[in-house]
């Protein structure tokens, strides 16, 4: 059975939610778990477009930009690469490529926390997957608007940015879009969509 679980990042028509379905895929009858990014009946604007995922990192909510996340996945075997930052857990095999898997929690906040799942963020050949908690869904960006939500990488030991921006800018500019998100502002958002 697969362990990956499969961000789709286009837009139905519709006016349903963001949903998590799963389907059997392939002859072998592999489980896929997809979560689809349905568009509003109405044309979004530019601060509505957006969708973030919401995720845990050590005791901690942060979010993406969903359009950054290619799929999320159980955390596979990781081979440590020696002379890495101590961010970088190692080299995971994702999809048949040695893909870098980097803790978000030792980049970030400088903790240690659990590891539940990956986060590969972009697409081949320079694929990155981060290791992050639980995934807890798929908001819209402009619920998060009214407050101002530090930067995910305010927290991060600029050492640490700094080492991993001589290896991987675009990384680093990737995860300069996401935020950390208070608990209030995140219970809220969850009551938000349990109510719709």
């Amino acid at each position: 059975m697969s362990n990956r679980r499969v961000l789709v990042n286009r837009q139905d028509p519709g006016d349903a939610p963001a949903i998590s379905t799963s389907v059997r895929v392939g002859a072998s009858g592999t489980r896929v778990d997809v979560v689809r990014a349905h568009a509003e009946p109405r044309a979004p604007t530019s601060a509505e477009s957006e969708r973030v995922l919401v995720f845990c990192v050590a005791d901690r909510f942060c979010a993406l930009p969903l359009s950054a996340v290619v799929e999320t996945m159980r955390p596979l075997p990781v081979a440590p690469i020696r002379g890495a930052h101590p961010c970088v857990l190692g080299a995971a095999i994702v999809r048949g490529e040695p893909t870098p898997a980097v803790d978000l929690a030792r980049l970030v906040f400088d903790a240690t926390g659990p590891v539940t799942r990956f986060l590969r963020v972009r697409e081949a050949p320079r694929s990155v997957v981060l290791a992050v908690g639980d995934t807890l869904g798929v908001f819209e960006a402009s619920a998060l608007s009214p407050t101002v939500l530090p930067a995910l990488l305010a927290t991060a030991r600029p050492e640490a940015v700094e080492a991993l921006g001589r290896i991987d800018r675009e990384l680093v500019l990737l995860l300069r879009g996401g935020c950390t998100v208070p608990p209030s502002v995140f219970e809220s958002l969850a009551f938000e969509a349990r109510s719709r």
